[in-house]
């Protein structure tokens, strides 16, 4: 817990409290430029039933920064701007602004770790909180890393990456996160309910957050205009690339695949009644897109394909067949099924194979059938195939992995996008 009194402050307290509060986040402007600009485009607001402090989104695309006075009083003037360097931080990574992950217990830890990692340690000037006996408060990793548990753990990754970290390190390795000792979910600032306090245990309330195109370019604004004057302040040059990477859009690569597929296989339109025209409405009649050939999705089933990223395939295909009929082949060292059209709705779905990769078969396949596209979903682990004659080749892979051929475009898929 933090040093903050459990006894409401009396009013002088609060005054001062707001007066310090005020004063922290004008000065921050002094070596804190970066904060201190991102903290204008925040409306600040007391609020005692708040443990800490905590960033929400509100209508209109702003932001409110909310702050219990009690826990402004309990710090240091250097755990101040910590703090409110990781306010910022998380506007700044967007972690506010898009889709939250679906375990709020690790979400939460892994943006702070991701927030924590970046900011700039200097004693005297900005330090991490500590509670009654002295404990450094929050998410770090160089605090995890005293755990042999979680040796391997990188700094300065993103809240994607070591949301997966944790996920794969299971449950009884969170238990232990905190020097041996078991933590209860409130502890591991787990919430699954916004009526719970995410706080209990963390640095920040991670409440308020939710998807917001409009609040997500109010950020990316205000950092374009940082950039541009060079409002930075005593910052690195790798937090400064840090930032500017944050601010880069990911690329849908659910809506790539469809453009991929929808370019080779929509071919011609036709006059509908269905449809309104775009410039007269129902007065005239509006068009629509015939499918004039069908394109071939092969699914890797090799052993090397875990569950996880089966499941996302049967997402990309899904996603597929809501615009453009397609065939499914499963395929490891050879074709093991279909192909076959893909029914959307079959609700189970058996996957055969799981040997080794290859994907000669399937080159052969789609260049016998006269198929126009073909979608590899796949890791890339195998030999190199023949490229094939007329045929567009789309290589679906997870993040970091790529094809074994120069040829062909090809998208990384984001669990998290």
């Amino acid at each position: 817990m933090f040093r903050s009194n459990t006894e409401p402050l009396n009013p002088q307290q609060r005054t001062k409290a707001r007066k310090r509060f005020e004063w922290l986040a004008s000065f921050l402007v002094v070596s804190y430029s970066f904060v201190h600009h991102i903290l204008q485009i925040m409306i600040k607001t007391e609020d005692a039933n708040l443990s800490t402090m905590g960033v929400r989104v509100l209508s209109g695309g702003k932001f409110e920064l909310r702050y219990n006075p009690a826990f402004i009083h309990s710090l240091t003037d250097e755990e101040a701007v910590f703090v409110f360097f990781h306010e910022v931080m998380h506007l700044a990574l967007h972690h506010c602004t898009k889709r939250r992950f679906s375990d709020s217990r690790l979400g939460n830890m892994a943006t702070d770790l991701a927030v924590n990692s970046l900011i700039p340690v200097k004693p005297g000037s900005c330090e991490p909180p500590r509670d009654a006996e002295g404990n450094i408060v929050g998410m770090f990793v160089e605090e995890l890393k005293k755990n042999p548990m979680f040796s391997d753990i990188q700094e300065k990754q993103s809240a994607e990456w070591y949301y997966d970290y944790l996920k794969n390190k299971g449950e009884e390795a969170l238990q232990t996160m905190s020097g041996g000792e078991e933590l209860d979910d409130n502890e591991l600032g787990n919430s699954q309910s916004e009526s719970e306090d995410q706080s209990e245990g963390c640095m920040d309330d991670h409440k308020g957050w939710e998807e917001n195109q409009l609040a997500d370019t109010q950020v990316k604004a205000r950092i374009d205009h940082i950039i541009r004057n060079e409002m930075w302040g005593n910052v690195s040059a790798s937090f400064k690339e840090a930032v500017m990477a944050a601010q880069i859009k990911k690329i849908n690569w659910r809506n790539m695949i469809r453009r991929t597929f929808g370019n080779i296989l929509w071919k011609d339109r036709e006059n509908t009644r269905k449809r309104p025209n775009r410039r007269t409405g129902y007065v005239h009649p509006g068009s629509k897109h015939i499918h004039v050939d069908r394109g071939l999705v092969a699914g890797d089933t090799s052993l090397s394909i875990s569950s996880e990223l089966l499941s996302m395939f049967i997402s990309v295909i899904n996603g597929m067949t809501d615009f453009f009929p397609i065939d499914l082949v499963q395929f490891d060292t050879k074709i093991t099924d279909g192909p076959r059209p893909w029914d959307s709705t079959k609700r189970k779905f058996e996957f055969s194979g799981r040997g080794g990769t290859n994907f000669e078969e399937v080159i052969k396949l789609a260049e016998k059938r006269q198929y126009k596209v073909l979608a590899i979903l796949s890791d890339g682990e195998a030999p190199e195939p023949h490229k094939p004659k007329n045929i567009d080749v789309l290589w679906v892979l997870p993040q970091g992995k790529n094809p074994p051929v120069s040829w062909g475009k090809v998208i990384h898929l984001d669990p998290h996008g």
